[in-house]
């Protein structure tokens, strides 16, 4: 399976009620971004491996579905990477088009990989051209700004609604196109990028319970004489006791080094569904057709393996990098 070092989500359908441990995933640190308004859909989430020690960052301009972090690369320059959704409901964002185009702006100065959704269709991107008014102001605007758009095959249906721009033309290979990711009729994209990162690997320490000497620790607490003042509130109470179970896990628990960067499959996915998404992925490299027999046999196989808590958090579009 693939283990990317950056992976994007966009239309994540997350709010306040669900809590960064749900999203969480091992290897990974989180950022997040939710819709900002009190309606249903959008977010953009952005999984960094903590190898990489990204740091957020914050652009000036005010897009509403944006969220970036910022990866030191050769020693001195900050590559900036960021993921957003465009939406295109005119009654909850008006000036998204406006917006857009001034985040472009503001970021081409700097050494940037942006990736998402950004739902313009009519886009003919091997002779610059658009059919719609939107789509070739938003065109016109990264050849203003010298960036380069990466992704060429449709990525929903027959449109190339899912980009990856850089300021490099040089930085990304090729992108790969995966068919579609679970439920969502969005097409998985896959790719590499060129740059040198400052690679920490820390060491993290732990206690391993595997190994405790549980006997010691019974002994211990049997022959404990808990002086108790009648005074003592609950709060005092409890941490009496806390205290002492610190004491013991301290001096009968021993420690273990656990270094960062070892990525893990993702929670909820099986070995099983793993192999099941692979063959889908390889079928789609195939056929290139998400209509042919081979590939919806594959995708239904892959839909009924072990999806149902990333289901249930609502990701529906996923980049990898």
């Amino acid at each position: 399976m693939y283990k990317p070092h950056i992976v994007a989500v966009t239309e994540s359908w997350c709010n306040n009620d669900i809590f960064d441990s749900e999203l969480s995933i091992p290897g990974y640190v989180l950022f997040r971004k939710d819709r900002p308004l009190d309606n249903k859909g959008g977010g953009v989430l952005l999984y960094v491996s903590d190898s990489l020690t990204a740091v957020e960052w914050s652009p000036k301009t005010q897009f509403p579905e944006q969220i970036w972090c910022k990866l030191n690369v050769n020693g001195n320059n900050d590559l900036l990477v960021g993921v957003c959704y465009n939406s295109r409901n005119d009654n909850l964002f008006p000036n998204n088009d406006a917006l857009i185009q001034e985040l472009i702006r503001e970021v081409s100065t700097q050494h940037i990989l942006l990736m998402g959704d950004f739902n313009y269709g009519g886009i003919n991107w091997h002779s610059f051209q658009a059919s719609e008014a939107s789509s070739q102001q938003f065109l016109d605007c990264l050849e203003d700004c010298f960036l380069t758009q990466h992704v060429t095959e449709p990525t929903r249906e027959d449109s190339v609604l899912d980009l990856v721009i850089t300021d490099e033309p040089g930085m990304i290979d090729s992108v790969n196109v995966y068919g579609q990711f679970s439920t969502s009729d969005y097409n998985v994209l896959y790719w590499t990028t060129n740059v040198v990162t400052t690679n920490e690997r820390s060491t993290k320490t732990l206690r391993d319970f595997n190994k405790a000497d549980i006997i010691s620790i019974k002994k211990e607490l049997r022959s404990t004489v808990w002086d108790f003042d009648t005074d003592m509130d609950v709060n005092d109470l409890w941490t009496t006791f806390s205290n002492k179970i610190e004491e013991l896990i301290l001096k009968h628990v021993p420690v273990r080094k656990l270094r960062s960067g070892k990525h893990k499959k993702a929670l909820w996915m099986t070995n099983k569904a793993i192999r099941a998404v692979e063959r889908k992925h390889k079928i789609f490299c195939r056929y290139r057709d998400i209509t042919h027999p081979a590939y919806i046999k594959a995708s239904a196989a892959a839909k009924n393996e072990d999806f149902e808590e990333q289901e249930q958090v609502g990701c529906q579009k996923i980049f990898l990098f």
